[in-house]
């Protein structure tokens, strides 16, 4: 977790764009911006079943810290699984199969780390899908 800089080599840390602002670090840094479509997205997201947006941009432009803002609005309403790709898999090899798989994986291990209580048939499914990808290393 950041902490406000009181050198420059803190500061050069805290401005690494490869680290992005986790959800308690928004109100010691965060800066709404003129424009920000995340209080828009919230609401959408509340009125909406089936909707998909695509966040692009630069490293560094701060797409995963309008994110972690996006988690902490909706946080109350709504279960935020936030992971990164990188956890799961290989950036430089992936195709769009690979990256729903881990989307799987990331809820599994939500269901699991949390203890929530599920199907049979749904544990039975993420069971067999732990033994895919153990049988494919």
């Amino acid at each position: 977790m950041k902490g406000k800089a009181q050198t420059l080599k803190q500061t050069v840390k805290n401005l690494d764009p490869q680290d992005s602002l986790e959800v308690e670090e928004l109100d010691s840094f965060y800066i709404d911006r003129k424009g920000s479509p995340i209080k828009k997205l919230a609401i959408e997201l509340e009125d909406m079943d089936d909707e998909k947006y695509l966040f692009t941009g630069h490293r560094g432009s701060g797409k995963s810290t309008e994110l972690a803002k996006l988690e902490k609005i909706l946080e109350d309403s709504h279960t935020v699984i936030r992971f990164s790709v990188k956890d799961y898999l290989d950036v430089q090899d992936l195709d769009y199969q690979d990256v729903l798989l881990s989307i799987f994986f990331a809820t599994a291990d939500y269901i699991i780390d949390e203890q929530l209580k599920i199907s049979q048939s749904v544990q039975n499914t993420i069971e067999r899908l732990w033994d895919f990808d153990d049988e494919k290393e």
